[in-house]
């Protein structure tokens, strides 16, 4: 008789037949490619499986869109001097605007 830890992975899970077995590897590769893991915290069902390959590929989508936004920010030359400056101008301008509301 094999020992537990040599047992094969499939004979270990029988739950998973069907289409559950490529949700799961699904699930299994988004785990590593997202470099969250598989560790002490998993899915056990293939409904928590698919919430979690949807929270880590919304979680990608984020972390790409304010990488673009930083890229774009540093990229375009524009100085945190001339931020203040824009900014300043523009209340200055509202300022002005509610004296003269008053």
């Amino acid at each position: 008789m094999t020992d537990v830890a040599e047992e094969p992975w499939l004979i270990k899970h029988p739950e998973l037949v069907g289409a559950k077995i490529y949700i799961f590897v699904f699930y299994w590769v988004v785990e590593i490619i997202t470099t969250v893991g598989y560790g002490d915290f998993a899915g056990g069902t293939t409904v928590e499986y698919l919430i979690t390959v949807i929270i880590e590929f919304g979680g990608l989508i984020v972390f790409t869109v304010l990488m673009l936004l930083m890229n774009q920010l540093i990229d375009s030359g524009f100085s945190y001097e001339q931020l203040v400056t824009e900014n300043l101008w523009a209340l200055e301008c509202w300022i002005v605007k509610v004296e003269r509301s008053n």
